[in-house]
């Protein structure tokens, strides 16, 4: 999936520019990006070939792996919280009424 406002934002476009950029209307674009509605595929299509066109392909691959990592930072994050939770009910493995 793309993520369609990293992109925009990275190319330093306000919706209405980009939406404009893709002929497509600012208030779907916004849709799109808030998860309201699933982007058709012909959309994403028209954002690939926008990026190609314009010498930009890399920022598909650069805004993917930058959600990767920050998806993997939050999980981290999620397990650690989860660690220190269970050591604090019982800040001694193993010990029955510790």
């Amino acid at each position: 999936m793309i993520d369609l406002k990293g992109i925009r934002k990275s190319l330093g476009f306000t919706q209405a520019d980009f939406a404009e950029e893709l002929r497509i209307d600012r208030t779907s674009l916004s849709d799109y990006e808030r998860g309201k509605t699933t982007m058709p595929p012909y959309v994403e299509k028209l954002i690939e070939l926008y990026l190609e066109v314009h010498g930009e392909t890399g920022l598909l691959y650069q805004v993917d792996s930058l959600n990767s990592e920050l998806k993997k930072l939050d999980r981290d994050a999620e397990l650690d919280a989860g660690r220190r939770r269970r050591s604090r009910r019982n800040p001694l493995p193993g010990i029955e009424g510790a």
